[in-house]
C-alpha cells in the first residue's frame, strides 16, 4: 500500500506540473488560433469568433474539472496523516463531473458551430504539408499523443480534434463515475482506477495543448 500511494504522489506531482505549464497553451493559445482554420461565414451563421469562445470556454470546463480531481487525489495521498472522510472525497468527484459535464455541452455546441462552418482553405493546405515529423521533434512531443493530432490535422480533419476532446471527456466522465459510486459506498478509492483517471486527464490535456501549438504554427505563416 505503502508503495502504491509513493507512486499516486509522483502522479499527483506529475499532473500538477503539466496543469501549472500547459493551461493557458489548452485554452489560450488553442482558443485564439484553431478558429484560423476556418472562414468567417455569411452574416447571421455561426463566426470564427464564436468557435473561439467555445474552445476556451470548454477547456476551461475541462481544467477546472481536472483541478478538481487533482485535489481528490490529494486527499487520498494525505488520508492517513490528515483528518480527511469520505464526504471530502464526494464533494471533489461531484464537482469533477459537474464540470465535465459542462465541457461536454460546450463541446457539443463547439461542433455544431463548427459544422456550420467552411474550412479556410490555406489553412487546410498548411496543415496537409506540415512536416509532422520534424515539428514533434523541435517541440520535444509525445509521439503516442501527438500521432494522434497528425492523424486527424495531415488530413485537414479540424473538427475531428473537437469530436476527440468531446469522446474523451464522455469516457472520463463514466471512469469518474464509477468513482463516485465507490466513494459513496465508503470505499477507499481503488489506486489503479486514480491512476488510469489520472492518465486519461493528462492525455486529453496533452492532445489538446498539441493541437493548438500546431494551430499556432499554421497561424503563424499566414
Amino acid at each position: 500500500m505503502k508503495k502504491n500511494k509513493l507512486q499516486l504522489l509522483f502522479g499527483t506531482l506529475l499532473v500538477i506540473f503539466i496543469l501549472a505549464g500547459s493551461t493557458s497553451i489548452f485554452a489560450y493559445i488553442m482558443g485564439n488560433d484553431a478558429p484560423v482554420a476556418f472562414k468567417n461565414p455569411p452574416r447571421g451563421a455561426e463566426s470564427t469568433s464564436t468557435i473561439k469562445t467555445y474552445i476556451a470556454a470548454g477547456a476551461g470546463c475541462y481544467l477546472d474539472s481536472y483541478s478538481d480531481f487533482v485535489l481528490l487525489l490529494n486527499r487520498v495521498e494525505l488520508w492517513d496523516s490528515k483528518t480527511y472522510g469520505f464526504n471530502e472525497l464526494q464533494v471533489q468527484v461531484n464537482g469533477a463531473l459537474a464540470k465535465l459535464e459542462n465541457a461536454r455541452q460546450t463541446y457539443s455546441d463547439l461542433i455544431e458551430a463548427a459544422d456550420a462552418t467552411p474550412y479556410n482553405e490555406t489553412a487546410v493546405v498548411k496543415l496537409e504539408s506540415l512536416d509532422y515529423k520534424a515539428f514533434r521533434k523541435e517541440n520535444g512531443l509525445n509521439s503516442d499523443i501527438f500521432d494522434k493530432v497528425e492523424a486527424e490535422l495531415s488530413k485537414g480533419n479540424i473538427r475531428a480534434i473537437f469530436h476527440r476532446l468531446k469522446t474523451d471527456v464522455e469516457n472520463i466522465t463514466v471512469k469518474l463515475t464509477s468513482l463516485k459510486k465507490q466513494i459513496e459506498a465508503n470505499e477507499f478509492p481503488s489506486i489503479p482506477v486514480l491512476w488510469e483517471i489520472n492518465s486519461q486527464y493528462a492525455q486529453t490535456l496533452l492532445y489538446g495543448q498539441y493541437a493548438a501549438q500546431v494551430f499556432s504554427k499554421i497561424k503563424q505563416e499566414m
